[in-house]
This record gives structure tokens, sequence and C-alpha cells, in this order.
């Protein structure tokens, strides 16, 4: 908890949010076997949940009259140990920031096929995902890429042909370009529906 704190004071929103919701997703783990699991279910016991956020204020606590920790304020307020990783964080972030309509974080949702899938980011309504790419997901050998590769392709095609809009950032796309791919997904869908 106090490592976050360090981490995140001085920092952006949501260069603060990758140390906030990664200690959280530490801290639960510490607390709940199959953490990563339950927060995938939403099964994860609010008294667990309500015990990180307090270790996480009582660490903001120490350092709260230091330079740089208003952000840690805001961050404390909007932190989610749903993100799977700091990219998700990181790009939360921005999608916040950006006044963009309210989304779910790692929300379940099905495709055509009635499989079940679970979205970085999901405008419901619109029927829009957002999906934070990080490489590491693709594996390291020209194999596992090109086998993650087809599974994303299936897993799209999929939410296609049930309605879904698909909108991908990677890593080094910048914060506007995100905001606005998400943005314009989100206006189309108006136009669509």
């Amino acid at each position: 908890a106090r490592t976050a704190m360090d981490l995140g004071r001085g920092r952006s929103l949501p260069d603060a949010l990758v140390a906030m919701d990664g200690a959280a997703r530490c801290l639960l783990a510490s607390r709940l076997a199959n953490s990563e699991r339950a927060l995938r279910l939403g099964t994860a016991p609010e008294s667990a949940l309500a015990e990180v956020h307090t270790e996480l204020r009582d660490a903001y606590a120490e350092v709260w009259s230091w330079p740089g920790t208003r952000v840690l304020r805001h961050a404390l307020d909007l932190l989610d140990p749903r993100s799977e990783s700091p990219f998700e964080s990181w790009s939360r972030g921005y999608l916040l920031q950006s006044g963009l309509p309210a989304f779910e974080v790692n929300a379940p949702l099905r495709g055509a096929s009635g499989r079940l899938y679970y979205g970085d980011f999901v405008w419901r309504r619109a029927r829009v995902v957002g999906e934070a790419d990080g490489m590491a997901k693709y594996g390291l050998t020209a194999l596992d890429q090109r086998r993650a590769l087809q599974r994303q392709r299936a897993r799209e095609d999929d939410l296609a042909a049930d309605g879904w809009r698909t909108v991908r950032w990677a890593t080094g796309d910048s914060a506007s370009a995100l905001t606005s791919r998400v943005r314009h997904a989100l206006a189309q869908a108006r136009v669509t529906a």
C-alpha cells in the first residue's frame, strides 16, 4: 500500500491508477485465495475489498500532506482491482478523464453463439467493447501469436454477429488516439441505433 503511494505521488491520474490498481490486486490476493477468479466473476467478498480500501487509505493518511499527493486522493476514489494489467489501468485513467460515458470494467458479455467473453471496457447500451491490447497476451512464438490472433478474430466475429462493435488500442498508442477511437465508436453506435 505504501509503495503504491510512493509510485503514484506526483504522477498523472492514469499513472497513479496503475500503482493503485496493482496494489489493490496484490492486497486482495494476500487475503483471498483465487482472488483473480473472484474479481472476474464478481464474487470477491465486500469485506475483503473494504479491507483493501482501508489499507490503501491508511497508507494515504501517512503521506497526504506531502507534495504531489492530491492525485493519490483522486486515484483512491477511482481505483478498481478488476483492471487486469497496468495498461488497462492506464487506459481507464484516460477514459475517465476524457468525459466519455460510464463503462464497466472487465464485464461479461455474450456473442451470437452464446459463448461468454469478458470485455476490458464495456459500454453496454451502445454495444461497444474497448480492448486494451498489451503485447504479452499474444505470446512469444510465431505459432502462439498466430493462434492468439485467430482466437481474437473468432471472438470479435462472434460479438459482431450479436451487434457488438469492438474498439482496440495497443501499447504505444497515445491517450488521445484511444479516447478518439472510443468516442467515434460510441457516436457510430448512436447513429446506427
